[in-house]
């Protein structure tokens, strides 16, 4: 049916353009085009009419619109009153990692605007490889704070959800999976803990008792950051600790002289000596310049938290406790969680190429191009996610830098959201920029499943451990059988 046709632009005004489809100088279709002032840079598609469906003819429209609309310095884009048609089409553009969700307007509708840098349509996918052929019945795991939601409206990026993040770490634009089963459930639970110590549901002490238990040795090498951050010295001091005191140095910055008189007076002091004193941290928030900041500091329990953290970092040094590396983990929205929201989902990921530097890709059980050495394989994983990012975030879309194109291998192409992802081994962890691969999500694992494995796994180590706070170590292993991939 495209045999034949033509598509002309029509300027009606600087903020106002139409192609029509033509056929034998006969109209057969349409799509008009506005810039709206609230919305910079976006071209919305007002209206399409085609005379005849899946013609062709709509596409045409679409391509020339694009073409157009990057012509005039902007991008074109869906507009909150689509057809079921035009629906179909920009979910395609998003499946292909062309199109992204840039403002929901409510009562569902989402505009959708092509990504910066994209005016042509009509390419088709690149048949050279973008990395590792990827196994698309591979399953993957994600520990969530949000399981409900996922289930019920699929995942969102923490850029998505307005920048907030209970877990923290790694890039705000794409969602992380593993594909260890153990990974997964020491996240979920430790994201628990921590939710649990932001209401004061466990204290230092508890930490502590169980650490001497299971990771004695773990607990000796965390005594200089219990003494040098916290003041704990003594068990006497992890009792004021989880009484609600502060340890505050003689001359900390964070009061006043002045303040330290307010706190004397309201007999806010304890034990005072020369190097410092415990604090009643109630009192320490009335007379802060910054309640609020003081007030999240007790609420929320952060010098506990950031124990926890300590202990599991050299545990995982130690090689006796499982380090899921909680990096910006923020306590504020950890405390509005309820238990029931964590748990895990398995997925399976609809790409067709994986990023993984040497050592990666060999655990996988590929075999890295012979044409390429190792160090240069590594240096390109490592810039293949920034790259990911850049391509798909960055206004406008950046050329390829010069130094990370020449650690391609030979014969392969540029990583693409569209059907790329990332693998770092450190945890079996798989990161994810376009959310259409995210394929065949559900629910695998609630929190008390969960605490069940924790139990079994420290019961298999001789420790019968009723509420545990961590999973015993493990080294990360992938559950797939990679080695079956043709290499």
């Amino acid at each position: 049916m495209t045999a034949g046709l033509e598509v002309r632009v029509y300027d009606d005004d600087d903020r106002h353009f139409t192609v029509v489809a033509l056929k034998n100088e006969r109209t057969v279709g349409h799509i008009n085009v506005f810039c709206s002032p609230g919305r910079p840079g976006l071209w919305l598609v007002d209206s399409i009419e085609a005379e005849h469906k899946r013609a062709g003819i709509g596409t045409m429209l679409y391509e020339a619109a694009a073409r157009e609309s990057a012509r005039r310095g902007g991008r074109l884009a869906s507009f909150d009153r689509v057809s079921e048609a035009s629906e179909g089409f920009w979910q395609k553009q998003q499946r292909r990692g062309r199109a992204d969700v840039v403002e929901t307007v409510g009562h569902g509708h989402d505009i959708i605007a092509l990504r910066p840098g994209i005016d042509d349509l009509s390419n088709n996918p690149s048949e050279r490889p973008r990395g590792f052929p990827w196994p698309k019945d591979a399953r993957v795991y994600h520990a969530t704070t949000a399981l409900h939601a996922v289930l019920n409206e699929g995942f969102k990026t923490r850029r998505q959800r307005g920048g907030t993040h209970a877990l923290g770490g790694g890039t705000d634009a794409a969602v992380s999976f593993t594909l260890d089963q153990r990974t997964a459930r020491s996240i979920a639970l430790g994201l628990s803990v921590i939710r649990r110590i932001a209401h004061g549901e466990v204290q230092l002490g508890d930490l502590i008792l169980q650490l001497d238990d299971v990771a004695p040795s773990v607990l000796k090498q965390i005594q200089e950051h219990l003494a040098s951050e916290m003041g704990v010295r003594t068990p006497e001091d992890v009792m004021r600790v989880d009484n609600g005191r502060r340890w505050i140095r003689r001359y900390s910055p964070l009061i006043s002289t002045k303040q330290r008189e307010q706190l004397a007076r309201m007999g806010a002091f304890e034990d005072e000596i020369e190097t410092g004193a415990w604090v009643d941290a109630h009192a320490l928030a009335t007379v802060t310049d910054d309640e609020r900041t003081w007030d999240e500091l007790w609420q929320y329990r952060s010098d506990i938290v950031n124990a926890y953290k300590a202990m599991l970092f050299t545990g995982g040094w130690d090689r006796a406790l499982y380090n899921p590396l909680f990096f910006n983990t923020n306590l504020a929205a950890l405390a509005n969680i309820d238990d029931s929201d964590i748990g895990i989902v398995s997925a399976k990921l609809g790409a067709n190429w994986v990023c993984a530097e040497y050592d990666s890709a060999k655990q996988l059980g590929y075999e890295p191009p012979q044409n390429v050495a190792p160090s240069t394989l590594t240096q390109w994983a490592q810039g293949c996610e920034a790259e990911l990012d850049r391509g798909r975030f960055h206004e406008p879309a950046p050329r390829l830098r010069e130094e990370y194109r020449s650690t391609l291998p030979r014969d392969w192409d540029p990583p693409d959201p569209s059907d790329t992802l990332v693998y770092l081994g450190s945890m079996a962890e798989l990161r994810v920029w376009n959310l259409h691969l995210i394929q065949n999500v559900g629910a695998f694992e609630t929190l008390d499943e969960v605490i069940n494995e924790a139990r079994d796994a420290w019961d298999g180590k001789g420790h019968a451990i009723d509420d545990p706070y961590w999973v015993p170590w493990h080294k990360d292993q992938p559950t797939y059988a990679f080695t079956s991939l043709v290499r």
